[in-house]
C-alpha cells in the first residue's frame, strides 16, 4: 500500500484544496469552515474514500464478467519485485485492488457472474452482408455500371 499511498499523496495534495474550496462554494461555508464539517454538509467523502469506493465497484464489477480482459490479469514475481523497488510507479489496478482487500481484512465471497453486454466491445462479432459492389474495382468500371447495380 505505500506505493500507492505515495502516488496518491502526490495528487491529492494538489485535489483536495480544490474539491474543499468547491465544496465552500456550493455549500455557502465560510472559509475558516472545518473540512470535516463540509463533508457532512453536503453529504460528499473525502476524495480518498471516495476514490476506494470507486474501485471497489469497478473491481466488483470486473468480476462479475466472465469474459473481461482484466479479470486474471495479475502481476508476475519478478514484476512485483520492480514496482517494489519503484516506489514512485503505479500498481496494476487488479494487484492495487487484492492488496486493498487483504490490508482490510475483507471475507473472500463468490461473485456472481453476470453477462450484461450480449456483446463485448472486445469481441464485437463480424456481420456478414451482401455486397453487391465487390466485385467492381472504383478505378476500373464506369460510373454508369454502378448506377446499374444500384438501381
Amino acid at each position: 500500500m505505500c506505493c500507492i499511498q505515495i502516488s496518491v499523496q502526490l495528487y491529492s495534495e494538489k485535489l483536495d484544496p480544490v474539491h474543499h474550496m468547491a465544496l465552500r462554494i456550493c455549500s455557502g461555508a465560510f472559509h475558516t469552515s472545518p473540512v470535516q464539517s463540509l463533508y457532512v454538509n453536503c453529504n460528499q467523502l473525502p476524495l480518498d474514500l471516495r476514490r476506494r469506493k470507486l474501485s471497489f465497484a469497478y473491481n466488483f464489477k470486473i468480476l462479475s464478467v466472465p469474459s473481461h480482459p482484466l479479470k486474471n490479469v495479475y502481476m508476475s514475481t519478478s514484476m512485483k519485485r520492480l514496482y517494489d523497488v519503484r516506489l514512485s510507479n503505479i500498481w496494476p489496478f487488479m494487484n492495487r485492488m487484492k492488496r486493498l482487500i487483504t490490508e482490510l481484512a475483507l471475507p473472500i465471497v463468490e461473485i456472481q457472474q453476470r453477462n450484461l453486454l450480449l456483446f463485448q466491445p472486445w469481441n464485437t462479432p463480424r456481420f456478414h452482408y451482401i455486397n453487391p459492389f465487390a466485385n467492381y474495382s472504383k478505378y476500373t468500371v464506369t460510373p454508369v455500371i454502378f448506377q446499374r447495380v444500384f438501381a
